[in-house]
This record gives structure tokens, sequence and C-alpha cells, in this order.
């Protein structure tokens, strides 16, 4: 199998950093499997209007790991909020695949409840970080998760619909996947 490209995305609650662990012990070393937010730093993260920028940056970084990789006969699967449109505007002749890890919009909402927001201190740190209350911030995601279906369909894209889910359904099926 040539050397690729695989990109994993969602919104936040879709449950991208839970596979992550699965995945590194599920495949071979022929995979560098890597977090999109491993670059995230405190001072991004605390202010949300850096945030394009640096997804942008980082977005080229990875590309830039997998060229790298790719001689070294590896793939590279990156898991993080990552756009189509944004992934395809850097000059690249490594091999790109997306993925859509996909929820219905209640069940994500409920993820982000029961996860993010659960605490007050939890809450505060949102509207510390992003001015956001965790209604503005469901509201946002929904809007993040709406463009990253329109965009991952416009290319024909993988969509993996883990409403349903456990853990290690979806990465077996983001196995199956990457097999294919």
């Amino acid at each position: 199998m040539t050397p690729k490209l695989y990109f994993i995305t969602g919104s936040s609650g879709i449950g991208k950093s839970t596979i992550i662990p699965i995945l590194k012990s599920s495949l071979t070393d022929n995979f560098d499997i890597h977090d999109f937010d491993e670059k995230l730093t405190e001072e991004v993260a605390m202010n949300g209007s850096l945030l394009d920028a640096w997804r942008k940056e980082t977005t080229t970084y990875w590309i830039e790991q997998a060229q790298k990789n790719q001689k070294n006969k590896k793939s590279t699967i990156v898991v993080g909020l990552i756009y189509v449109s944004e992934a395809t505007e850097i000059n690249t002749d490594i091999s790109i695949s997306f993925c859509l890890l996909d929820a219905s919009d209640k069940k994500i909402r409920e993820r982000l409840m029961g996860k993010r927001f659960s605490t007050s201190e939890r809450i505060a740190g949102l509207k510390q970080a992003t001015g956001q209350t965790p209604e503005d911030f469901i509201e946002e995601n929904k809007n993040t998760m709406d463009r990253l279906r329109q965009e991952v369909k416009k290319i024909n894209g993988f969509v993996i619909d883990t409403t349903n889910d456990t853990p290690n359904e979806t990465v077996t099926r983001v196995i199956s996947w990457i097999k294919s």
C-alpha cells in the first residue's frame, strides 16, 4: 500500500480524541498517528481569534510531516478539526483522504453537555477562553459540523455515523476505511 495522509475530522463532541489511543494500539508501526491539537498552545487555546490562522499553519505542518513519513514508507493519520477546503489549498504531492466522524446534532449536544460542560469550572473556562456560553458554543459547533458535512460530501469523502457507536466500533470502521 502506498503511504497516504488520512485526515479524520469532526466537530467538538464527536469523539476524535477518544479514538486516538485505540487507533495507536490497533494499527502497526506503518502508521504515524497524531492528534491535530498536539501543536496547540495555551495562548491560542485562550484566544479564539488566533484559532483560524493556527489551524491553517498546523494543517500545513501535518501535510509536511506526512510527506516526510511517505519517504520512510509510512502513512500518517491526523485526527482533529481539519477543513477539506483548507487542506486542499496546500500544494502537495501526497495523497490525502478524508473521513468525517458524524453524529446527530442531538447526540453531539448530549456528549458536549455530559463532558465539556459538566461542571461550573468548565463552563467558566469556556467563557474565559471564548466569551461563549455552552449554548453559544453548541450552536457554533453545529455550524462547524454543517460545514464539515458539506466539504466532505463535496469530495466524496468517507463518513462514519458515530451516533450509536462505542469508540471501539468507530475505530473498527475507521480501520476498514483505511484498508479499503
